[in-house]
């Protein structure tokens, strides 16, 4: 169960991520 719950913690990490960086990106360059 730790195993799992460790592994949907970084995957939404991971895509929360991705989206922030395509924000910035989209922001910086209009």
């Amino acid at each position: 169960m730790g195993l799992e719950e460790s592994k949907m913690t970084y995957g939404e990490k991971d895509f929360l991520g991705c989206f922030i960086l395509v924000l910035v990106l989209h922001m910086l360059s209009p």
